[in-house]
């Protein structure tokens, strides 16, 4: 008896792990290996030589590894803020239900990503006006006088 997709109808429940299993063979088979554009975040290098960050544009974000295996091919390390493209296969990892992007191939652009480009014109006006000015910063004190607890009154913080 063939196991039923996503799409036909049933009688009976799906398990969560065939929900899974779905879920992983779909995405992995329908798209294969494609090249995405998006603006690096997060870079997180690990001892191991793998390489974890997120890809991202204005509208979504998505998790992404590379091994160490196609790390060691890219030239330089990648700076965050710095608009990429990679080559990548989407993976779903059943058991945690976690989705990513397996990057084989990392290629930075000329430019720099929207959120780095944001932060760089909010950086230069507040500069202009003086406020980043080393003249004007407070030193803090060793030990604070006061400390706030702002949350709701039910909030978890207060337990």
């Amino acid at each position: 008896m063939s196991q039923p997709t996503l799409f036909e109808e049933r009688q009976t429940a799906w398990s969560v792990s065939e929900v899974a299993g779905a879920l992983r063979e779909t995405l992995e088979t329908a798209l294969g290996q494609i090249w995405i554009k998006g603006e690096l975040r997060e870079l997180k290098t690990h001892r191991s030589g793998h390489w974890y960050f997120s890809l991202g544009d204005e509208g979504a974000q998505l998790r992404c590894v590379m091994w160490k295996t196609y790390s060691q091919r890219v030239r330089t390390l990648p700076e965050d803020g710095t608009e990429v493209y990679i080559l990548a296969r989407p993976s779903f990892w059943e058991a945690k239900g976690d989705l990513r992007l397996s990057a084989v191939t990392l290629l930075p652009t000329a430019g720099i990503g929207a959120q780095q480009l944001e932060y760089l014109r909010a950086r230069e006006a507040l500069a202009r006006d003086g406020l980043l000015d080393p003249a004007r910063k407070r030193p803090l004190p060793s030990l604070p006088s006061s400390i706030a607890l702002i949350t709701s009154l039910d909030g978890a913080a207060l337990r």
